[in-house]
């Protein structure tokens, strides 16, 4: 199992040139794009299940942590825990996949950042550097079915993982202001986005 914290949001349309040019200022890696499937579950928006390169993930909103003021934004934070499991066997992959109405298929293109806070501080790290005390901080593009979404998310983890979301949230923040106001009605996961759409 996993823990972490996070603050999220999610826009509807195509990504804002102003916000890809701010994260830019931080001089991102970019990810490969990516296909997850998400079980659709309109009864549910605490809870998400997808797959994702040959695993099951569960992921679970276990704590709401009120709200955050940041330069430019507001977010509500939540706390998650997360489940990996491997599939052993993908020979009903495609089968599952191929349901639509049963597992959404969401596209990704991402930016991320990614901080060790083992010194007390955000420090920037290697994409692939494993850290016990971080944050990642990822500008998302994202297509589901006939809707286009961006998305700006940080999520925190370790043993302080609230501080850690906190430290980096206001260096990111300050460092520069962003360019497009984050309300906290649009601040909220996935498991929210995936429950709206199908709703």
């Amino acid at each position: 199992m996993l823990s972490s914290t996070e603050v999220r949001w999610f826009f509807e349309g195509a990504l804002p040139k102003a916000m890809s040019d701010w994260f830019n200022f931080f001089e991102p890696f970019f990810q490969a794009p990516r296909t997850d499937y998400y079980l659709s579950n309109t009864d549910q928006a605490r809870m998400g299940i997808k797959l994702r390169e040959g695993q099951i993930q569960i992921k679970c909103l276990t704590a709401e942590m009120g709200e955050e003021y940041y330069a430019n934004a507001t977010g509500k934070v939540a706390r998650y825990e997360k489940w990996n499991f491997p599939v052993v066997s993908n020979e009903e992959w495609g089968t599952l996949v191929a349901r639509p109405e049963v597992w959404l298929p969401v596209k990704k293109e991402r930016k991320m950042l990614r901080f060790t806070l083992g010194g007390g501080f955000p420090d920037r790290v290697d994409k692939d550097e494993i850290v016990e005390n971080g944050c990642e901080v990822e500008l998302s593009e994202i297509e589901i079915i006939d809707k286009t979404f961006w998305s700006l998310a940080f999520e925190a983890f370790g043993s302080l993982a609230d501080m850690n979301l906190q430290k980096t949230t206001h260096d990111i923040f300050e460092k520069k202001v962003c360019p497009i106001f984050l309300d906290k009605e649009n601040s909220f996961g996935y498991a929210r986005l995936i429950h709206d759409i199908q709703s």
